[in-house]
């Protein structure tokens, strides 16, 4: 979940790209350091987002979709989230 307590690949990704496009080499270039992943997660992680409207992949390049973007922005602005009383 985005920006949850328990980070997926996904979200991973979705922060790593709010940097700007990527191709998916160097997104596992990213993780590489200090996380084992394998190429092959990182394809399918992306494959899954845009399988879920969230990226597009245009020649090497990874980059959001913008429909998904513009949509998020008017679903956050539409519904503000209040904080939490305690």
């Amino acid at each position: 979940m985005i920006f949850s307590k328990s980070e997926e690949l996904e979200d991973k990704i979705i922060e790593q790209l709010t940097q700007g496009n990527a191709t998916i080499k160097s997104l596992h270039g990213n993780f590489a350091s200090g996380e084992k992943l394998s190429l092959r997660a990182v394809y399918k992680a992306v494959n899954k987002l845009m399988t879920a409207g969230v990226l597009l992949k245009v020649g090497k390049r990874v980059m959001f979709d913008e429909e998904w973007v513009r949509r998020v922005g008017e679903g956050l602005r539409a519904s503000p989230i209040a904080a939490p009383s305690t």
